[in-house]
């Protein structure tokens, strides 16, 4: 796999982490209190394809781990609400051109966040 180039940020406003295929591992929503709205997206901004849309009526966290890295074609941007102390994300880079051998492809999204 790529474990061994698997970086991770914490996201405390609106951000663009890559603008390059990458995997994602998995991602923490940290919340400072209750009614949030926060976002992550394959592509450069908020008007890319949606992965996953972290909601909370409470305080409390939010843990998306897909059962296989999530493949980003067009990059990964974190859209922070309010609310929200921080993203943690884990997530790698794409090596140049390389496709998905494994995985959860682009196309299977709609699904991974259904059931998330």
């Amino acid at each position: 796999m790529h474990d061994r180039h698997v970086q991770w940020d914490y996201v405390t406003a609106d951000r663009l982490l890559t603008d390059k295929a990458c995997w994602l591992y998995c991602a923490y929503l940290v919340v400072s209190a209750a009614s949030t709205d926060s976002a992550l997206y394959d592509g450069h901004d908020a008007k890319g394809k949606k992965i996953k849309d972290f909601k909370s009526a409470n305080v409390t966290g939010h843990e998306f781990k897909p059962a296989l890295p999530l493949f980003c074609r067009q990059g990964l941007f974190v859209d922070v609400g309010a609310n929200v102390s921080g993203i943690f994300v884990q997530y790698c880079l794409a090596e140049s051109g390389q496709k998905p051998p494994h995985g959860i492809h682009p196309e299977d999204l709609a699904e991974v966040a259904a059931q998330a």
